[in-house]
């Protein structure tokens, strides 16, 4: 994603936001959903600085990049979203254990983060989250390598 097209985002959800470490625990963990699929991940990319950038890592088997939707809204919301299989062939499952269903992820975004990459890899979505100085907010459109 070129510099032009990066929004900084805030995911400060009651305005009472002190810090950075705060995030993890009173942010993140407080998705707009209480869904849990599809399992994902969040981690900081250094383990000896707290204010480190992060990562999402969301598990999406049987689904394609181009099936999936990532926005940061000017609600200050990052989003990610699958619409579903729409014509899914009929089969006699003996087991199915892959779910292709639709889903949204949330997350209310801190002032100081910013979107910027996403990129998709045997599988696995990772979205990168720059620690960075808040700015005007407007929407923003992830594009996912």
């Amino acid at each position: 994603m070129s510099k032009s097209n990066e929004r900084r985002i805030n995911l400060d959800t009651n305005n009472a936001f002190l810090g950075f470490d705060k995030l993890f625990t009173d942010v993140f963990n407080h998705k707009t959903s209480t869904n849990n699929y599809p399992p994902h991940n969040i981690y900081r990319t250094s383990h000896e600085d707290a204010h480190s950038d992060m990562v999402i890592e969301i598990a999406l088997a049987g689904i394609s990049k181009e099936d999936i939707d990532i926005t940061v809204s000017s609600q200050d919301t990052l989003r990610v979203v699958y619409q579903g299989e729409g014509n899914e062939p009929s089969r006699d499952y003996v087991h199915k254990g892959i779910a292709k269903r639709k889903f949204e992820l949330e997350w209310r975004m801190n002032k100081d983060l910013e979107v910027s990459n996403a990129r998709f890899d045997n599988g696995m979505l990772y979205i990168d989250i720059k620690n960075l100085s808040g700015t005007t907010a407007s929407s923003q459109k992830i594009d996912i390598n």
